[in-house]
């Protein structure tokens, strides 16, 4: 395991992407003790995995978890590294996982895999999404409250929050994707309600990309929301 006793989670948001600069913002923000297994374009079935696996591997060494859920719209394959061996396949959405080896959508905008069955697999998730509205909601909810329920049972304290707001519409929707059901009426908690995308639009600090927060927009919202491991 190393020395480290902070797990992060999480999508792009917290995986520097383009070389943001993001590392850094963590490691002054949680403490140098990260391991970091946030992944590019990853859904929630993947962090949720990953989460509770590491949890459970390392659950006397793990002292706080923080986790920025990613879109509702992002679904995510594991295969074993063997499937994978054979898919040999170069795509950027993918990342190893503790038993398994994963391969993100990143949305329902991005173009998936040039693998043809993998794209299928992909595709078929976003079939089952237009003939019910609720489907990837509910995968999200499962996902979200499974890992909440595992942390909970092994005592670990942990934070919550999600890169953006899933009940308003806004820039992220046709990629990332709104929830289809209320604050109500979902199963899950989340300790942080700000949103560092809506928190970076508001104050002019999204990188060039018009999603990604800039160094100092990451930088900005993480030191403006209260978390369990301040003093």
């Amino acid at each position: 395991m190393g020395n480290w006793v902070i797990l992060v989670a999480g999508c792009s948001y917290l995986a520097n992407p383009r070389d943001n600069g993001y590392p850094e913002v963590l490691t002054n923000r949680l403490g140098p003790e990260i391991n970091n297994i946030a992944s590019s374009a990853a859904g929630n079935h993947y962090i949720s995995k990953e989460v509770i696996d590491n949890a459970i591997q390392h659950a006397d060494e793990i002292e706080y978890v923080f986790v920025l859920w990613s879109g509702i719209m992002r679904v995510d394959v594991p295969v074993g590294q063997n499937v994978r061996d054979q898919l040999s396949l170069d795509y950027s959405f993918s990342m190893p996982g503790t038993n398994r080896f994963w391969f993100h959508s990143g949305g329902l905008k991005n173009n998936f895999s040039p693998n043809r069955l993998l794209d299928k697999v992909i595709r078929l998730s976003y079939y089952e999404h237009f003939a019910n509205n609720d489907y990837l909601t509910n995968e999200s909810n499962y996902h979200i409250r499974t890992a909440e329920l595992v942390l909970q049972a092994l005592n670990i304290p942990y934070d919550f929050g999600s890169i953006y707001d899933y009940y308003q519409p806004s820039n992220t929707e046709s990629s990332c994707g709104v929830s289809t059901k209320s604050e109500e009426d979902l199963d899950f908690n989340f300790s942080i309600k700000s949103h560092p995308y809506e928190y970076c639009a508001e104050h002019g600090l999204l990188d060039c990309d018009g999603f990604h927060p800039t160094k100092e927009g990451l930088e900005q919202w993480l030191n403006s929301v209260k978390l369990k491991i301040d003093k």
